[in-house]
């Protein structure tokens, strides 16, 4: 199992175009069979006032070879992220994680209230 987490700096003129882009993809993610859980932050970039940074959490049934020869190659990704790439502030970023054995814990009511948003 993986944990993917990407940022992205948006300029906060384009945050509106990147969430409708992100939008369907966010939709082709969470429905392939190993994505196991996609979640979306945001915030301001706390050095500079014009950029808004998003954080993707993603959980994958899967180790980090698979995902970059398999899932990172799928078509709905291409056009998005070059329209990400005109109205970034920076590159993006992406780390893979690996969970620490014993250092997980979710309570049934995050769990539930988490889910009752999607």
């Amino acid at each position: 199992m993986i944990f993917l987490q990407v940022e992205i700096y948006i300029f906060n003129q384009h945050t509106a175009t990147f969430l409708e882009a992100a939008k369907p993809v966010w939709e082709s993610v969470t429905n392939e069979p190993r994505c196991l859980s996609f979640e979306m932050f945001q915030t301001a970039d706390p050095s500079d006032a014009n950029v808004t940074v998003f954080r993707l959490v993603e959980v994958w049934d899967a180790d980090e070879e698979w995902f970059m020869t398999v899932q990172a190659q799928k078509d709905y990704y291409k056009s998005y992220f070059e329209l990400v790439k005109q109205i970034s502030a920076k590159p993006v970023a992406f780390t893979f994680w690996k969970r620490l054995d014993g250092w997980c814990s979710a309570k049934k009511e995050w769990t539930d209230k988490l889910l009752s948003k999607t």
